[in-house]
């Protein structure tokens, strides 16, 4: 009898820490998937500017993203691609994240130009100031007034 006494709450104890060990293993898919952009699409377009001497808002138009499930805008644009830096802001949204549900991030890197550390980013505040305006591309704003 006493077996089954102390089999009781060791069971329970047992289902408790698996709850709480599942709930701890689900992240936020959005947080990996900002991440991983910014490692990976935000540094490719970055890339490719690699060496050019160009301002650092030339970036803003190659990077601006507005989609459903993914946002990337410029929020600052210093210097040149040579001595620069950007702040990139990103936003995810995934649907059937954890348990079926909408996991959402909005994330921002800083990415020094120029230097040993070109390209890498750094996770920091995102700024309280609008995104910088993407240029427009429209021959009605390009052409002389």
């Amino acid at each position: 009898m006493r077996s089954r006494s102390v089999g009781r709450p060791s069971a329970a104890l047992s289902l408790v820490l698996l709850i709480g060990a599942l709930a701890g293993c689900v992240t936020n898919r959005a947080e990996d998937l900002a991440d991983d952009y910014a490692r990976t699409r935000v540094l490719a377009i970055l890339n490719r500017l690699h060496g050019r001497l160009v301002p650092a808002r030339a970036f803003v138009s190659a990077l601006a993203l507005d989609s459903d499930d993914l946002t990337i805008d410029v929020m600052q644009a210093t210097g040149t691609s040579q001595d620069g830096a950007l702040v990139v802001r990103i936003h995810v949204a995934t649907r059937g994240g954890g348990f079926g549900g909408e996991d959402v991030t909005t994330r921002c890197y800083r990415y020094r130009l120029g230097g040993p550390n070109a390209g890498n980013p750094e996770r920091v505040d995102c700024p309280r100031t609008p995104p910088v305006p993407v240029p427009s591309t429209s021959p009605a704003a390009q052409s002389p007034g």
